[in-house]
């Protein structure tokens, strides 16, 4: 029964993901999203289908790429989270017990001339210069940002967790005023 949840969870995150990498992905999607992520087990479901995106994008880097590749088209993200949901399947059908997810690093890259945006997991975006590099590792208790190098610009989304941006060996924690403006 278990692995029936997991999997239901697991194709969910990846359905999610898939969807979110689309740069129309609005407001509302997001809404929707962290709607979802709220769910008993869907975030580590998510943070799960995440780690091994990351994995992949760092395997291809790896293997010659410079820079890592951004993800433009949903299509393409979701042939991939379906490829990693049936591999994490297939692995979680011979456990009996329930393994947290490992925490992973996704990080983003601009080259020379370059900037973009990037929508992050919470809703938080982040626009990076030209030239930067940023690592994103988001937990239960913590949302944690690292400016590698470069320059970017938070818009950090309202929530319960910290968001906390590492940068020139020193750490800021965003303060957001609660609803009543305190």
């Amino acid at each position: 029964m278990s692995g029936d949840k997991t999997e239901g969870a697991l194709r969910e995150a990846a359905r999610w993901y898939a969807e979110l990498q689309d740069e129309t992905a609005g407001p509302e999607l997001w809404r929707q999203f962290l709607a979802w992520e709220r769910g008993p087990g869907n975030a580590a479901a998510f943070r799960q289908v995440e780690a091994a995106l990351s994995a992949l994008d760092r395997a291809r880097a790896a293997g010659g790429s410079t820079a890592p590749q951004r993800r433009r088209h949903w299509p393409m993200a979701a042939g991939i989270a379906a490829a990693l949901f049936l591999a994490v399947l297939g692995g979680a059908q011979f456990m009996d017990r329930e393994v947290a997810p490992p925490q992973a690093v996704l990080t983003y890259a601009t080259g020379t001339g370059e900037q973009q945006s990037v929508a992050l997991a919470d809703g938080s975006r982040v626009i990076l210069n030209t030239a930067s590099q940023l690592g994103v590792s988001f937990t239960g208790a913590e949302r944690r940002v690292e400016l590698i190098e470069g320059q970017a610009l938070f818009e950090v989304r309202r929530e319960a967790r910290p968001f906390v941006v590492v940068a020139g060996g020193a750490e800021t924690r965003a303060l957001v005023p609660d609803i009543q403006g305190r």
